[in-house]
């Protein structure tokens, strides 16, 4: 099965009732985030990025965070993700999941073209975090600045997000 097929399938999901999602079931393990980042990879970067170091844990703010570093960690990437270990559905988790990805693709990949130039690295939500706004959306993934997290109960559904 190809990465297209199995982000497909992924988003396809069937979603529970939201009183099912609402104490946050879906709860990744360190393996599915690890082949939830080689789908997205291959699907929608083209596998352009190198594996960064993915932490999962409690977060109070946010549902995660790319972090850059300066120096490359032992697969070659210079971020780091950190995610929250608790999501409403797989749904979720993939489209948070994404949304670090394009900010590790700013520091990574567009960040390196800018040293070369003498220029800072991106990490932002500019138009180099936007590149695969469409790529994503073909499989259902939108890729917005902030999702509306406590309207999520009210769409069921992340074309309308």
């Amino acid at each position: 099965m190809t990465a297209q097929e199995q982000l497909h399938r992924l988003m396809a999901t069937p979603l529970a009732t939201p009183s099912l999602q609402r104490p946050k079931p879906y709860r990744p393990s360190q393996r599915q985030a690890t082949r939830i980042f080689n789908i997205l990879n291959q699907a929608v970067f083209k596998g352009h990025l190198c594996r960064p170091t993915i932490a999962l844990g409690r977060q109070v703010k946010s549902l995660g965070w790319c972090i850059g570093q300066y120096q490359p960690n032992s697969y070659g990437s210079y971020s780091q993700l950190e995610l929250s270990d608790k999501y409403y559905n797989v749904q979720w988790f993939v489209m948070v999941l994404a949304h670090e990805m394009s900010h590790q693709y700013q520091w990574d990949i567009v960040g390196q073209q800018r040293l070369r130039q003498g220029r800072l690295r991106p990490m932002s939500h500019g138009p180099s975090f936007f590149k695969f706004r469409q790529r994503l959306e073909k499989f259902g993934i939108p890729l917005r600045r902030r999702a509306k997290i406590d309207r999520w109960f009210e769409y069921q559904d992340f074309r309308k997000l």
